[in-house]
């Protein structure tokens, strides 16, 4: 199978769609995240974008989470 060119642009909306398509997932199977935010863009050059996730804690009710997605 052909593997396409993509841009850089483009190479990261893929990862970044992924990750929402991991988190949707587990929201529905209820694999242990309570609760995400949508998909946020970061404009200080920092990162790419990022996500907040809260989790069920073992020793704590929650833990909550900020993914962030370098290049």
């Amino acid at each position: 199978m052909a593997v396409p060119e993509l841009t850089e642009d483009e190479e990261r909306e893929v990862v970044a769609a992924t990750i929402d398509a991991w988190i949707a997932r587990w929201l529905e199977e209820g694999e242990g995240v309570l609760a995400a935010a949508d998909r946020q863009d970061v404009t200080d050059g920092t990162a790419s974008h990022r996500w907040y996730l809260r989790f069920k804690g073992t020793e704590r009710e929650a833990v909550t989470v900020w993914l962030t997605f370098h290049q």
